[in-house]
């Protein structure tokens, strides 16, 4: 179950950026998450009081799919540690137990206080209670006792922190303890006393944790002069708490030790002459070196991604911080929107103008061409008369070849008329006994066809012939009829006209 739940938590957790305060400069280091692991970090350092050349720790809209957090080491001489034992049937419920009793182990008032728990694993069950007879369908859940370590630290130091990450752009999301999470790794295999000396600034100090049986008893932060005396004070100061333990019971007189040795050499923490003085005090012990910068950050992004860890960071910073960073989202997403408008107008009204540019070129070229166009208008006029002319006289030839090919003997033609190009009027006198033989003639035209390699009917039309009486002459009659040329070019050029 636990380790579903630190792949489900790795899988939102991308970037860690951890911040190690110093006097000059700040080290930032930044971890990527890939699967359970993070790769190797890439570091820079940053002078106090400006920001770093490469900004990690911003956050912008990219955050809301590849999480990034960024966490800052809290300096040792600003923090006290607690560690109290506390019964319980989940951790869940040791938090308000332990605010019960902050006002008794406070080093200062609560107002000017910020605190919080950092809960062992592993907890030592409790003898269960006996059965009450008279009511044996009780449930009665299991009991542990729970070892509990308490940070505090005054929130004066805590802002001025956080006020000195702020001017180098650093908003933090966590500030932690890092040495805390070196002491608690590996709980089970703990026995006796660890001695951390280390340095803080320009202060030299040892942190001692002691351990039975897995089960953590006392951490406590000796603060050492800086010459030889140190020699003197350490020993007291531990056999006070020497002193405490065997008084609560969790100390026996023989006890193991082991020195845990900076990673790095340091002349202002001599080894040899820690080993020499724990040896003559309580007899031969063991070396074991500390971890390292980047591999305690590299503890701490795990811890981060398998649970809660203790964080320091007052409620009323993170909601300022991410207030800001939703604002600055909002921002971002105004000015993207402001602008995507803005290019969109600029592409519009540049493509419209444009458009009109081409448009008056495209009208300047048509007034140019216009006179051309007008003058080869009226040659084509010109061209389709001409035509038409041509076609008219030779259908007219035509026409009077076929009248004098089909009109009979007995027909006189008086008049034969073209109208309008296309039409043709035949107007003549007949005997009256003879006015069969314009019937006869009406149809033969009618039927007739034109004269080439492709004959057509030569008339589209041939309407039937009409005759009245010829006044003063009884015996002649005047008939007359018109027909329609049936010629293409001629209907055409006739439309068009």
């Amino acid at each position: 179950m636990k380790k579903e739940k630190k792949k489900s938590i790795s899988k939102q957790l991308r970037l860690v950026n951890f911040l190690i305060p110093g006097v000059v400069t700040h080290r930032i280091h930044q971890f990527e998450c890939v699967g359970a692991d993070f790769k190797a970090p890439r570091s820079q350092d940053c002078p106090v009081h400006q920001k770093p050349k490469e900004n990690w720790s911003l956050k912008d809209y990219r955050n809301l799919l590849r999480q990034k957090v960024n966490v800052s080491w809290a300096s040792v001489e600003d923090v006290f540690l607690k560690v109290i034992h506390l019964p319980g049937e989940s951790p869940e419920e040791l938090r308000m137990m332990v605010e019960l009793q902050l006002e008794k182990i406070s080093p200062v008032p609560l107002a000017q206080l910020v605190w919080d728990i950092e809960v062992l694993p592993d907890p030592k069950p409790l003898p269960m209670p006996e059965r009450d007879p008279a009511h044996p369908e009780e449930v009665i859940s299991p009991m542990y006792r729970y070892a509990v370590v308490v940070l505090m630290a005054e929130r004066s130091a805590i802002e001025n922190l956080l006020a000195l990450l702020e001017e180098s752009a650093f908003n933090a999301d966590r500030i932690e303890l890092p040495f805390l999470h070196e002491i608690l790794q590996s709980p089970g295999t703990r026995d006796g006393l660890y001695v951390y000396p280390m340095r803080s600034g320009s202060r030299n100090l040892a942190v001692t944790a002691w351990w039975t049986q897995g089960q953590l008893q006392n951490i406590d932060m000796i603060y050492l002069p800086v010459d030889e005396t140190w020699k003197t004070a350490f020993p007291v100061q531990l056999n006070q708490v020497i002193w405490a333990g065997q008084v609560a019971g969790w100390l026996k007189d023989q006890f193991s030790w082991t020195l845990i040795v900076p990673a790095e050499d340091d002349e202002a923490l001599p080894i040899a002459d820690w080993n020499v003085l724990l040896t003559n005090l309580y007899g031969e012990g063991k070396l074991d070196k500390r971890m390292t910068e980047p591999e305690l950050a590299r503890l701490n992004c795990s811890l981060i991604c398998s649970g809660p860890t203790a964080n320091l960071l007052p409620p009323e910073f993170a909601g300022t911080y991410r207030q800001r960073y939703v604002d600055k989202l909002w921002l971002q997403g105004i000015t993207a929107a402001v602008a995507a408008y803005l290019i969109f107008c600029f592409v519009y009204f540049g493509g419209a103008t444009f458009a009109d540019f081409q448009n008056s070129r495209a009208e300047a070229k048509i007034q140019l061409l216009n006179g051309d166009y007008q003058t080869a208008l009226k040659l084509r006029e010109q061209l389709d008369l001409l035509q038409l002319q041509h076609s008219l006289k030779f259908a007219a030839l035509d026409c009077y070849r076929l009248t004098a090919e089909l009109l009979p003997s007995e027909l006189k033609l008086t008049r034969f008329n073209f109208n309008g190009g296309s039409e043709v009027s035949y107007v003549g006198e007949a005997p009256s006994a003879q006015i069969g033989a314009v019937t006869a003639f009406n149809e033969q035209l009618s039927r007739a066809f034109t004269y080439g390699n492709n004959p057509v009917p030569f008339f589209k039309k041939v309407n039937p012939p009409t005759s009245v009486q010829k006044a003063g002459a009884p015996d002649t009659l005047t008939w007359r009829f018109t027909c329609e040329l049936n010629l293409p070019e001629l209907k055409t050029e006739t439309k068009k006209k």
